[in-house]
């Protein structure tokens, strides 16, 4: 599942342990999304860039509040934090006067083994 390397690099993708994450763990899925950013005349890109990955025998007690839906034609998301006009719902793309940022923050409490 990794992209083919350059012709001249011979470096090759490895994790050594296995990892899970965090999200997926404790709501069975992740953030619809976490980017939903745009620059002048492209189209928006929305999707899930950030992830928290816990090691063997963590457990995710809790997880940030994130979009549970992709952004409808409108430019409006539900769930998530409670920010802006529209309790749970998200205006875009970002940055915006109540997303300072173009990605979402997650976040975890992680109970360690």
């Amino acid at each position: 599942p990794f992209p083919p390397p350059h012709p001249l690099d011979d470096w090759q993708p490895t994790v050594p342990m296995s990892l899970t994450s965090a999200y997926k763990q404790k709501t069975g899925e992740e953030p619809a999304f976490t980017n939903w950013a745009q620059t002048r005349n492209s189209p928006p890109f929305v999707g899930t860039l950030d992830y928290l990955f816990m090691s063997q025998g963590c457990r995710a007690v809790e997880v940030s509040a994130a979009p549970t839906t992709l952004p409808r034609e409108d430019g409006v998301a539900k769930g998530g934090q409670l920010k802006g006009a529209l309790k749970g719902m998200y205006g875009g793309p970002f940055p915006t006067m109540e997303e300072p940022s173009d990605h979402l923050m997650v976040g975890a409490t992680i109970e360690l083994p």
